[in-house]
């Protein structure tokens, strides 16, 4: 209504005629969404022959060609980065970047040609259609973490329109995807609850927002955490099999948690040869579960299954896999070692798991997940074979609940204890007659008073048969 109707005066297909008007904006309009539309229509009947609508003003558009990076410790990485102007009016374009969630120590910078800038750069007057090259720089210390770096590409004339990108960096560090697939129904974050209290870093990606993850995308990661939640349909579909197939027969690594994953997809070919089950029977009840004695994860494990929604699970037995996890009614958890890769299933809602439980379970999913070889073992000094064993605690560093496994030569007193660094003692782990062999235990940052410690360097020490080996772990808070 703001340009009043013009009579045409061509008729004929091929004929032209350009109008031109010019009328003023008001301050109070948002320039980032204005847009003129133009009709052409019958001057009888009004009747709308054609319509089109102009071109922003102002906009960009932004890809980022390498999402999550991961590199060992103090190694900068660069993120190749390209911005095409999309605005139908040449501007000045800004890309500045916000560095508050870099772990201290770490900084970043931005490159464009020949003008390296540690905050901010501006490209003068894109035009339509114009790209440019930019690459984002983040350059870790030793600290092994997960780093973020926030860049916004902006229009000077209009930063309302601007385009926001995080860029993420695993360095020295486990790398884990956690991949929010419930639908939107909110329960992602006892997933992060119980990653975080387990001390892993992770990147979430929100099915509904950015789609499946490929299988070149999970690559990038250690291991991949897929949680569902109670969606009974439209998860994990056959395209999504397929990339996950690709991503683990490449040796990967995955825990899914799923109430109605197997009402879903039912026996096939991802459910019987990727997750290891045989057969299952739909809607059981499981308001509580055990762990299976002696089993890497489910030994000692012992909780309700509580809301946010009803305990029904399926429940399965096991094929090629191996049941770790058992409900009132029977197996509703499977881990499976193909030689190739690992996955762990479990086909009750995680989001059930009280938040202790959970990270506890978390903890030793993602470590039997990761630790296929166990690596780092050290004999006693002198001894011809292996009498005694330490391995380095995983998570590590850790913020919440971290695993100690370790391993005996034959039956006997076993002490496991944590020190400070100026040697004070500060909680025993283990403290009794053990058999031979490989054994673990957890231990949460709580001291022997009930007291949570400090973030700080802590040493552990074995102790058995007359030998003893020590080895450092870092808590972070």
């Amino acid at each position: 209504m703001m340009i009043f109707d013009e009579v045409l005066t061509i008729s004929n297909s091929g004929e032209q005629q350009q109008i031109a008007r010019n009328f003023a904006l008001s301050p109070s309009w948002d320039v980032g969404n204005l847009h003129a539309v133009a009709f052409v229509q019958r001057n009888s009947t009004k009747r709308i022959s054609q319509s089109a609508k102009a071109l922003n003003l102002f906009g960009v558009s932004v890809v980022n060609l390498d999402p999550v990076v991961a590199s060992t410790s103090g190694t900068p990485a660069d993120f190749d980065t390209e911005i095409t102007y999309t605005g139908s009016t040449a501007d000045d374009v800004t890309v500045t970047l916000d560095k508050s969630a870099l772990p201290a120590g770490w900084d970043g910078e931005i490159q464009w040609g020949a003008v390296t800038d540690p905050n901010s750069i501006t490209i003068p007057n894109m035009g339509q259609g114009q790209m440019e090259a930019v690459t984002i720089r983040m350059i870790p210390d030793a600290t092994p973490g997960l780093g973020t770096l926030t860049a916004t590409t902006a229009p000077v004339s209009n930063p309302g329109v601007g385009v926001v990108i995080d860029y993420n960096l695993f360095s020295n560090t486990t790398a884990i995807l956690y991949v929010d697939d419930d639908r939107g129904e909110n329960w992602g974050t006892h997933f992060e609850d119980a990653l975080d209290g387990a001390g892993y870093a992770f990147i979430t990606q929100e099915v509904l927002a950015a789609g499946d993850p490929s299988a070149e995308e999970m690559a990038t990661y250690d291991a991949v955490v897929w949680g569902t939640g109670q969606a009974l349909n439209f998860t994990i579909e056959p395209d999504t099999q397929e990339e996950l197939k690709t991503y683990l027969n490449a040796g990967g690594s995955c825990f899914i948690a799923s109430q109605g994953l197997l009402n879903h997809l039912g026996i096939n070919d991802f459910t019987q040869n990727y997750l290891g089950v045989a057969t299952r029977t739909l809607f059981a009840r499981a308001p509580s579960a055990v762990g299976v004695a002696g089993d890497p994860i489910g030994d000692g494990l012992a909780f309700d299954l509580n809301q946010p929604f009803t305990d029904f699970a399926a429940t399965m037995t096991p094929g090629v896999g191996t049941m770790w996890l058992i409900g009132e009614n029977g197996d509703i958890g499977i881990r499976y070692d193909s030689g190739a890769f690992r996955t762990v299933f479990m086909s009750a809602g995680f989001e059930g798991i009280p938040s202790g439980d959970a990270v506890v379970v978390m903890d030793r999913i993602l470590d039997w997940l990761l630790n296929a070889n166990p690596t780092d073992v050290q004999p006693a000094t002198g001894a011809t074979d292996l009498s005694l064993a330490l391995w380095q605690n995983t998570p590590n560093p850790f913020g919440g609940v971290t695993r100690v496994r370790f391993a005996v030569s034959r039956e006997g007193p076993v002490r496991l204890t944590v020190y400070d660094v100026t040697g004070r003692r500060v909680a025993n782990l283990v403290d009794g007659i053990l058999g031979g062999g490989e054994h673990s235990t957890v231990w949460d940052g709580i001291d022997a008073s009930g007291r949570r410690v400090a973030s700080g360097v802590y040493l552990y020490r074995l102790q058995a048969a007359g030998e003893s080996l020590t080895k450092e772990m870092v808590l972070t808070r």
